[in-house]
């Protein structure tokens, strides 16, 4: 699953696709990834508004109608793509799409440290193990956007079942 935090369309996928990955368990396995990419063109503004810097690099996330800043949305998704990774290793994915459902509204609406943190609570995700991940924040830039360019994604959001890319909206059109 490939998405920018924030997008509207990408959380409500999410946020509709849990029951289904819970009826699903064990037979399906979804895996969200960040689209990001390079901007050494980019001006100061607009990578102060729309990109992270890090270890030389500039990654920025792409435009979408969002109320977050693409800062925003990179800073989210490395919380997100952290959270996923520290549950995987415990086969306990269920904790990411716990959180993606009580940060539902700190993505759509405006990012802040206090509402992702309640989310965290609320779906009892260990922070201390979250900021150790986030440490490593250039490598999963660098990560995903490498996954990314290899992908040939162009939509988003879009999801990819057996090798085939969908658009969210046309998946979630199917479901509903």
């Amino acid at each position: 699953m490939w998405y920018t935090s924030g997008e509207k369309k990408a959380l409500d996928f999410i946020k509709n696709m849990n029951k289904y990955n819970k009826r699903l368990g064990y037979h399906a396995l979804m895996t969200p990834h960040m689209m990001v990419h390079t901007c050494p063109w980019c001006s100061t503004g607009e990578i102060e508004r729309n990109c992270i810097q890090s270890q030389g690099t500039i990654y920025c996330a792409p435009p979408v109608k969002s109320a977050l800043t693409g800062n925003e949305a990179l800073r989210l998704g490395l919380t997100e793509i952290c959270i996923y990774n520290v549950y995987k290793e415990k086969n306990e994915t269920q904790k990411w799409w716990d959180y993606m459902d009580a940060a539902y509204d700190c993505q759509a609406s405006r990012f802040s440290q206090e509402c992702t943190g309640r989310a965290m609570m609320a779906a009892k995700i260990d922070l201390p193990k979250i900021q150790i991940c986030l440490l490593n924040e250039a490598d999963i830039m660098r990560s995903e956007h490498t996954l990314w360019q290899n992908s040939g994604i162009v939509y988003n959001p879009a999801i990819v079942i057996n090798n085939h890319v969908y658009r969210v909206f046309s998946v979630l059109s199917n479901l509903l």
